[in-house]
């Protein structure tokens, strides 16, 4: 998104894979996923409106990367395409060519290693998103 501001990672290995951040160019507090996906053998940042409810489930191992994105399918996905934003709807070729290629798309917090997870504590990071 253009003017996306990265807050944290929650997954990073290397550089991040899965973060929270804002995008600085709109006048709300809205919170936004940014993922990964893998087109012709190219990341493409995927991101996704969040909230502290959907963060918690995430980092109590209960829904799994591909879920985080899959809970706001009501919502606009935006899309990084060629230097701009594009906004996207759910749809079943959305799923096939998107959420299914979503980098790390089945893993669930819990079962990363502890070099990988957020630095900060599940209150850290409530704290900043609320």
């Amino acid at each position: 998104m253009e003017g996306f501001k990265r807050i944290f990672d929650l997954i990073n290995s290397e550089g991040s894979i899965l973060s929270v951040g804002y995008n600085t160019n709109l006048d709300d507090t809205r919170f936004y996923l940014m993922g990964k996906y893998y087109k012709n053998n190219t990341e493409i940042p995927i991101y996704i409106r969040t909230n502290i409810t959907i963060i918690e489930m995430f980092l109590q191992g209960r829904i799994s990367v591909k879920e985080l994105f899959l809970l706001r399918k009501d919502d606009y996905y935006y899309l990084k395409k060629q230097n701009k934003f594009l906004a996207s709807t759910y749809n079943k070729d959305f799923h096939k060519n998107i959420i299914d290629k979503i980098k790390c798309g089945g893993v669930y917090y819990d079962t990363i290693s502890p070099g990988m997870r957020s630095q900060k504590s599940f209150d850290e990071i409530k704290s900043i998103l609320e």
